[in-house]
């Protein structure tokens, strides 16, 4: 992960035990097969810069202030191995960002898994 975002938060840290994303008035998550370039959309929306980053593993997320509203906004890992933990952070979703690589089909039907995952958690 890059390590110069400090808005970044790992879940699996210690650094995450003094912000509660659950506090929050929504939570995104975004979902996606493994390097398909989910954190490098959330830099770009949070610093407005691409960034080569490294997988994810687990999760992390960003608290995102709009207006009086604070959105959790929570990076997922997309490898394969790591799916029984992601669909843990599906849960209490309001909404969901699907990503995937035009040029390869095989991502393209991916989030929709991930997206049925997703609403089996409800």
């Amino acid at each position: 992960m890059f390590q110069s975002n400090k808005w970044l938060i790992h879940a699996n840290r210690k650094s995450a035990l003094n912000i509660n994303p659950y506090d929050s008035d929504a939570k995104v998550v975004m979902v996606g097969d493994s390097s398909i370039g989910k954190t490098s959309l959330l830099l770009r929306y949070m610093e407005r810069e691409f960034t080569d980053c490294s997988s994810t593993i687990g999760a992390a997320f960003v608290i995102k202030t709009w207006g009086v509203h604070d959105i959790a906004i929570w990076d997922t890992a997309g490898e394969e191995k790591y799916a029984g933990m992601t669909t843990f952070y599906y849960r209490n979703a309001t909404a969901a960002v699907l990503t995937f690589d035009m040029f390869d089909r095989a991502s393209f039907q991916n989030p929709h898994v991930s997206l049925m995952l997703l609403l089996k958690e409800y």
